[in-house]
């Protein structure tokens, strides 16, 4: 029999605010999926305690059904003040944001482990996001009992 008591919360560390700078939207139209957009990133800033740079641009493909439910998926990539190279991977259930991160620099690797949450919306060929760490417990602190 499993412990029905509540795990504790994941913590949230506040990493950054990825501010996003796009093009108009490519209007594909009504889908079979619902209406579909694609928008080029063409640039932007991270400015927080754990990651400052720019974005130096990429793509969001967005579909928003009929019941007006918006889905995205994005990748960019940033460069560091320092000079990393980040890749960077969102998927998007509006406002909800998913990151996950991929870089080859040493000083930013912990970034290939985490998993981050953010939320923000759109304004005016602009997208902020408030983006934060989530860390979970570990297994070694759950107790599984049978």
């Amino acid at each position: 029999m499993a412990d029905a008591s509540t795990p504790p919360p994941p913590a949230l560390t506040y990493l950054c605010n990825i501010n996003l700078e796009a093009a108009p939207p490519v209007v594909i139209g009504a889908t079979a999926l619902g209406q579909r957009r694609v928008v080029t990133i063409t640039g932007g800033t991270v400015v927080g305690p754990k990651l400052n740079g720019k974005v130096n641009g990429g793509t969001i493909w967005s579909v928003t059904s009929e019941s007006g439910v918006s889905n995205a998926d994005a990748v960019y990539t940033i460069q560091t003040d320092d000079g990393a190279s980040i890749f960077v991977t969102e998927k998007v259930h509006v406002p909800n944001i998913l990151l996950t991160f991929e870089t080859a620099s040493t000083e930013y690797a912990w970034l290939n482990k985490i998993t981050a949450y953010a939320s923000g919306a759109p304004s005016k060929g602009k997208i902020s996001i408030a983006t934060w760490q989530v860390r979970i417990s570990t297994l070694s602190r759950l107790r599984i009992v049978d």
